[in-house]
């Protein structure tokens, strides 16, 4: 835990925030998928695979948070959505250094002789049989606080739409701003996770918001305008 909150524009900060440190570091949690729980209440969940997930056709939800890291260009962190545990269940990554390949396993660990990325989205779960797909870039890495918007957009056989605002410019009127990254793929997730690996930096997250419009994750709202205070951290 990271005393404080990170600094970032007129968002209001409360509290204290997640930081991770060292080698090999990540934090998974689930999010409530059940009957009548606040995203099933929210109209938000659909069956795939045998699994309650956050994606049904039709619902739009936006994800906010913002970030700070020590050192630039130094190896894997990530922002994470995924359905279920492991690496190829990984829906959305919004970080560096990602593995573009991945070994034939058992174990599947990452061919990082195929390369990795820059400070980029990405998708595991979407990319072709031991590949990544890489969903764009965000340019270059800062060590300053940086806020970033998701915005899903669940679409019908799980073609969905993910824009990605970088620093938007309004935070209460999302038309007055340009996506950063905009892609395509299956996006419905259960879990939220942050991950720290291998260097020497600090990856800080903070304020991590859900909600169905933009301004309720971006700018300064009460817990009321999200799902519940219980999303609203």
């Amino acid at each position: 835990i990271g005393g404080g909150s990170l600094p970032y524009d007129s968002v209001e900060h409360i509290g204290n925030h997640a930081l991770l440190n060292g080698q090999f570091n990540r934090i998974r949690r689930n999010l409530s998928t059940s009957f009548s729980g606040v995203f099933d209440t929210a109209g938000m969940i659909e069956n795939q695979d045998g699994a309650r997930l956050v994606g049904r056709d039709g619902a739009v939800l936006y994800i906010g948070f913002i970030q700070r890291i020590s050192k630039v260009d130094d190896v894997f962190y990530g922002f994470e959505l995924n359905r279920g545990d492991g690496n190829r269940n990984r829906v959305l990554c919004v970080g560096h250094g990602a593995a573009r390949a991945w070994n034939v396993g058992p174990p599947r660990s990452p061919n990082k002789s195929a390369g990795v990325t820059r400070w980029s989205v990405t998708s595991e779960f979407n990319g072709p049989e031991n590949q990544l797909l890489e969903l764009g870039e965000l340019g270059a890495e800062t060590t300053e606080s940086t806020l970033l918007v998701l915005k899903i957009e669940f679409g019908s056989n799980n073609n969905d739409r993910v824009s990605i605002y970088l620093n938007p410019t309004s935070l209460e009127d999302e038309s007055a701003n340009e996506p950063t990254v905009v892609g395509f793929g299956n996006f419905a997730f259960d879990r939220i996770g942050i991950a720290n690996f291998e260097g020497d930096k600090t990856f800080e997250v903070d304020n991590v918001r859900l909600g169905t419009d933009f301004s309720a994750v971006a700018s300064n709202r009460t817990a009321s305008d999200t799902f519940s205070p219980s999303t609203n951290r």
